[in-house]
């Protein structure tokens, strides 16, 4: 089970708020130690960058954005490659 099912299931099963609140964050912690406040971001920095990709997507309708596989329809899906992304076809 996956750190977000375990969320899940301990959601519905506890009956304190803060309790939860509290092992949630732990769990979350627990999983990435290493992060810091610096390799999170706010809530308007993804609004912007998100605006930016819409605004941009919008300008230049018709091209892919990013690296293409030179197969149309995946392009079509993905919007090309983009630096970190890792796509598998099955």
């Amino acid at each position: 089970m996956n750190l977000g099912e375990q969320l899940t299931v301990s959601a519905t099963e506890v009956e304190d708020v803060e309790e939860l609140i509290e092992s949630s964050i732990k769990a979350i912690e627990q999983a990435q130690p290493e992060c810091s406040e610096d390799d999170l971001a706010t809530g308007s920095d993804l609004c912007a960058e998100a605006l930016q990709f819409v605004t941009e997507r919008f300008e230049n309708k018709g091209s892919i954005g990013g690296v293409p596989t030179g197969f149309i329809d995946v392009d079509k899906r993905l919007l090309g490659m983009k630096p970190g992304d890792l796509i598998i076809v099955a």
